[in-house]
């Protein structure tokens, strides 16, 4: 379940009269309370060959256990969608597949060797910039592995932007369903 972006937060739309119990709250003295009310872990473990069916199942577990309705449905929504122009050649050089998130100094300087830029996507704009409204859509067609350097904060999208632009890369908000 590698590729599993749409779970990420700017994917969710939570509907309900009182949606104060499904988000932290923002006073720290009001944590420990909430935490001993609302907080639940959850963990669903499907053979390989059910794994198509692990959304029917987590949907009724929210039915099940907290009477809650939820589906998957597509909207047209504003989205970071990545594009590649083909003016340069993204490759690797090999080695073993790495990525390196230096989170002392900004997030800044990461470095990504021999992986597929789904990874720059997820665990580097996404994980980074959670409160990120906007999903972020892979649209580069770039199947092969990569290696990639961004000197910039990943809190910044305009810099990010910018450090992208020299492989090839644009990050242009545009609508997708």
């Amino acid at each position: 379940f590698k590729n599993m972006g749409f779970l990420n937060n700017n994917r969710v739309i939570i509907k309900v009269k009182d949606s104060s119990i499904f988000f932290l709250p923002k006073q720290p003295e009001k944590m420990d309370d909430w935490k001993a009310k609302h907080l639940y872990c959850y963990e669903l473990l499907v053979p390989s060959y059910k794994s198509d069916k692990i959304f029917d199942y987590m949907k009724e577990d929210l039915k099940r256990y907290f009477n809650l309705n939820a589906r998957i449905e597509k909207r047209v929504v504003k989205c970071l969608v990545l594009k590649w122009n083909g003016d340069k050649d993204l490759y690797t050089k090999g080695g073993k597949p790495s990525i390196k998130i230096n989170e002392y100094d900004d997030y800044k300087n990461t470095v990504i060797k021999n992986e597929p830029l789904s990874t720059f996507i997820q665990y580097g704009i996404g994980s980074i910039n959670v409160g990120l409204k906007t999903p972020v859509i892979n649209e580069t067609n770039i199947a092969n592995n990569i290696d990639l350097t961004i000197n910039a904060s990943l809190r910044n999208i305009s810099a990010i932007k910018e450090e992208l632009q020299a492989y090839g890369l644009d990050l242009k908000e545009e609508n997708r369903k």
